[in-house]
């Protein structure tokens, strides 16, 4: 018999064994603008998925996710990066701390890497969508749980 997932004890079996990806896209190191980022944190494009951080949590990444994310490339060879935003610059947000708060899932914010984000001009690599699809292939196949 097919169990349903909001029946209290399974659902919460459900809740507990889930990780959260919140993907979307993350800032790429533009030459021209180098006072905008962190001087450790030069991400690039096409060098892999960008696991993001930022001191007011507006990205719900912590020691553990990230953990767990870098975990999920190495099994799927991926190169990874890491992105902290600078903490006196406008930042915005994704839906990851909201899942985290709201549900409890462990959650990592990851991105892929571009230039000018909401711009006319935006530009991402080509070879960080395959790489995308291969950490998702990875978790898919049990070592996370992708929720």
């Amino acid at each position: 018999p097919q169990r349903d997932i909001f029946f209290p004890p399974f659902f919460f079996f459900v809740m507990a064994k889930s990780f959260f990806v919140s993907a979307a896209m993350a800032h790429a190191y533009h030459p021209n603008f180098p006072a905008a980022y962190e001087p450790g944190h030069k991400v690039m494009v096409n060098k892999g998925p960008v696991i993001k951080v930022h001191a007011s949590q507006r990205y719900s990444t912590n020691a553990e996710t990230a953990a767990r994310f870098m975990a999920c490339c190495e099994k799927a060879g991926v190169p990874y990066q890491q992105y902290a935003h600078r903490s006196d610059l406008a930042c915005g947000s994704t839906i990851g701390p909201i899942v985290a708060a709201q549900l409890g899932i462990p959650t990592v914010d990851v991105g892929s890497p571009m230039w000018a984000m909401h711009s006319a001009r935006e530009s991402a690599g080509v070879h960080d969508h395959g790489r995308g699809r291969a950490w998702r292939w990875s978790a898919r196949s049990g070592h996370l749980v992708v929720a």
